[in-house]
C-alpha cells in the first residue's frame, strides 16, 4: 500500500515529497504494528512467593503506555511481594521506554513490592548505562553459572541481586 502511494505521488506530485510522505507513513505503520506485538506474560511461583513478568517486544514511545496499562491495580494487589521483570524478549529503544520501566518500577514499589529487572539485552543495557543515574537503587538480576551443590544450599533465585550503583554490570 505504501509503495503504491509513493508511486502515485511520484508520478502526480513530486518524487521528493513522495519519499517524505512514504517514510512518514512507514514510521506510523511500524509504531502501530509494534504496539500490537508487545506481550507480557505473568507467572506466579507460590513456593518462592515470587511473580515473574516476561516482557517481550519493542519498548519505545509507541508502546510505553500499553506496557504501563497492563499492570492494573487489581493485578498488582494480587501479586506476591517479590516481582521480577524479565526483559529477555524485550528491547528498549528510547527515553520513553526507559521512563516507562522506571514508572512501572516506582508503581510497584509504592505498593510495597520488591522489584528486580532481569535478562536485559546488550543494547538495552548500553542505553540504560547512558542514563545510569535514573537506575540508582534499582535491583538487577544477573544469572551466574552455579553448581548442583550451590543449588541445594540456596533456596533463593539462582541470580545475584545487584543494586544499580552508577553502572549496570554485564551478565555473566
Amino acid at each position: 500500500m505504501i509503495i503504491l502511494i509513493v508511486l502515485l505521488l511520484s508520478i502526480f506530485v513530486d518524487p521528493g515529497i513522495a519519499a517524505i510522505i512514504g517514510m512518514t507513513i512507514s514510521v506510523f505503520v511500524y509504531a502501530w504494528d509494534s504496539g500490537e506485538r508487545i506481550m507480557i506474560l505473568r507467572e506466579i511461583d507460590p513456593e518462592e512467593d515470587t511473580v515473574t513478568y516476561y516482557i517481550s517486544g519493542h519498548i519505545f514511545f509507541a508502546t510505553s503506555q500499553i506496557c504501563l496499562e497492563t499492570f492494573t491495580e487489581e493485578i498488582i494487589n494480587e501479586d506476591p511481594n517479590d516481582v521480577i521483570l524479565n526483559l529477555e524478549g524485550a528491547e528498549i529503544f528510547d527515553w520513553s521506554g526507559m521512563l516507562a520501566l522506571r514508572t512501572l518500577h516506582d508503581k510497584l514499589t509504592s505498593r510495597g513490592k520488591v522489584v528486580a529487572f532481569s535478562s536485559l539485552s546488550v543494547s538495552s543495557r548500553r542505553l540504560m548505562e547512558k542514563c545510569s543515574s535514573m537506575w540508582e537503587g534499582i535491583n538487577f538480576l544477573f544469572i551466574e553459572e552455579i553448581t548442583e551443590e550451590e543449588k541445594t544450599l540456596s533456596s533463593t533465585l539462582a541470580s545475584t541481586i545487584v543494586s544499580g550503583k552508577n553502572k549496570i554490570l554485564a551478565e555473566v
